[in-house]
């Protein structure tokens, strides 16, 4: 897929989806936790390939209490495709 075919979903969707606020959000891009967000008019906007990231975070995060720096470290081992 190239770069003109991603697709992009902002973030306020994003946190729709997964029941968490756009702040903590926010916090993960901080944290490198979504390495690839992009800004347009004012909004962030996540590609969809990166929505399983968001899924494993938010099910570590919330299901399992593990903090979000220690997502973003044991993120940051995984090789980005």
């Amino acid at each position: 897929m190239t770069s003109a075919e991603v697709r992009w979903i902002a973030f306020e969707a994003v946190a729709r989806i997964y029941r968490v606020d756009v702040e903590w959000l926010l916090r993960a891009e901080d944290l490198g936790v979504l390495p690839n967000v992009e800004r347009r008019a004012g909004t962030a906007l996540l590609p969809a390939d990166d929505l399983d990231r968001v899924a494993a975070a938010v099910r570590w995060h919330l299901h399992f209490g593990v903090d979000l720096d220690v997502i973003a470290a044991l993120l940051s081992e995984v090789p980005r495709r």
